[in-house]
């Protein structure tokens, strides 16, 4: 059966191997009495969690974990629509056990969405077309995107760096710090990317606000897939989807 945590929203999930680890937060809900950020949870099984201290108050987006150093990575930031006195700003936190966090970056005016680490670096991706990119998570350097459309999931294929965006935006980059615009074919929202180890499979759609204003609802789904990240095919079926948040490779099937 479902488990509730009680906390604010969780925006990602990674599984390092020996425990499963959570990160979220609903400030962008700002006003709200309920609202949190920097939530991270912890699960040896999946039904019991344990809620960690960050050391940060803002919305935790993506989570990753380097398996060559054994480093738990997170990024995250916020974006204040409705308190413009409160400006963005953006973390990167790491950890080697899930329990004890510390901040190895903070950026003012950024809100970073995910991001993807190797044996020599981390990169990480955000709105407006953010890259920054880091050898020892210390030392960061800004790289140019070529876009202003928000980037919202990265995945690295081995040799190559697939991010993916608003406006049907697609980035590719051998090195992290170079990036070259891949044309989609479309201008859906691309909310999510992942890799089978044959073939990239971007998924996405578009959010529609409901006439109160209070909420929003999917529609436009989409399917891309592409074998090298240049070239990608429409592989949406026939009928009507609703957006499509995550997308992920078992070894053996896409969901």
């Amino acid at each position: 059966s479902p488990k509730l945590t009680g906390t604010a929203s969780l925006w990602d999930i990674e599984w390092t191997g020996y425990q499963l680890i959570a990160v979220g937060g609903d400030l962008y809900l700002s006003g709200s009495a309920q609202a949190q950020g920097g939530v991270i949870l912890t699960s040896a099984e999946g039904e019991n969690w344990q809620q960690q201290t960050s050391g940060t108050d803002v919305d935790l987006h993506g989570i990753t974990y380097d398996a060559s150093s054994g480093t738990i990575i997170v990024t995250g930031g916020n974006t204040n629509f409705t308190d413009p006195a409160t400006p963005n700003h953006s973390v990167v936190l790491s950890s080697s056990d899930g329990i004890n966090w510390t901040a190895q970056h903070s950026s003012p005016d950024r809100n970073f969405r995910d991001l993807a680490a190797s044996p020599t670096q981390t990169v990480v991706i955000g709105d407006a077309g953010i890259i920054e990119s880091s050898a020892n998570l210390q030392q960061w350097n800004n790289h140019t995107s070529g876009t202003l459309n928000n980037l919202f999931d990265l995945v690295s294929t081995g040799n190559l760096l697939v991010a993916v965006g608003s406006n049907g935006e697609i980035l590719t980059s051998q090195n992290g710090r170079s990036w070259a615009s891949r044309s989609s074919g479309v201008a859906t929202d691309l909310t999510a990317v992942t890799w089978t180890g044959s073939t990239l499979v971007a998924v996405g759609g578009n959010q529609i606000p409901t006439p109160d204003g209070l909420s929003q609802t999917g529609s436009g789904g989409i399917i891309l897939t592409s074998p090298d990240g240049i070239t990608w095919t429409n592989q949406t079926p026939e009928g009507s989807l609703g957006l499509i948040r995550d997308v992920t490779w078992t070894g053996s099937q896409l969901i």
